[in-house]
Order: structure tokens, then sequence, then C-alpha cells
């Protein structure tokens, strides 16, 4: 019986000092989510600010030249403005920046 005792009493002194081993690694995980959190949510505050301005709508004469300065040919413009007006009726220079990605994606 003092055997059993013996290794209860070495198992509760590995676990206190186990648990105050992790403490300051869960302390610093705490901290570290804690910023991380902080960061996104101003780093979101500026997208959502920036995404205001992208969201304006331009005409489909701006679009077209938007476009053409980044490389399309007048036909192939014209059908990527055919294909916006028919999803949303409305172009924005937020659409223009997501078909200029895709031209620069299709080039690398």
């Amino acid at each position: 019986m003092e055997n059993n005792a013996e290794i209860m009493d070495l198992l509760n002194d590995l676990y206190e000092n186990i648990s105050e081993a992790i403490k300051p690694i869960l302390d610093a995980i705490e901290r570290l989510g804690k910023s991380l959190a902080n960061t996104f949510l101003e780093a979101w505050e500026e997208v959502k600010y920036n995404m205001n301005f992208f969201d304006k709508n331009i005409s489909r004469k701006r679009f077209i030249k938007l476009l053409m300065s980044v490389g399309y040919q007048r036909n192939a413009a014209n059908k990527i403005v055919w294909k916006y007006h028919k999803e949303k009726g409305e172009y924005t220079l937020l659409d223009f920046l997501i078909e200029n990605q895709k031209k620069e994606d299709l080039n690398n």
C-alpha cells in the first residue's frame, strides 16, 4: 500500500509540475490570439473603408476603356462588359479590378 501512495504522490507532483510548465505557454498563446484578432479587426476596418470606394458605379463606356487600357482588345472588352451587364446590370471599379487580376494571372 505504501508503494501505491508513493506512486500517487509522484503522479500528483508530476501533474503539478507539468501544469506549472504549461501555464506560460498557454498565456503566450492567449496573447498571440488576442493580437491576431486585433490585427484582423483593424485590417478589416481598412478593407471595408476601401471597398466602399471600389463599389461605385461606372459607365459602360468607362468600363470598356479601362479594360482596353490594360491590354484587352475592344471585342474582348465588350464581351466582358456584357457578361457583367447580364449578371449584375451595372459596372463598378471592383469589377474592373477583378478582370484586371484575371488578366494578370493568365499572363503569369
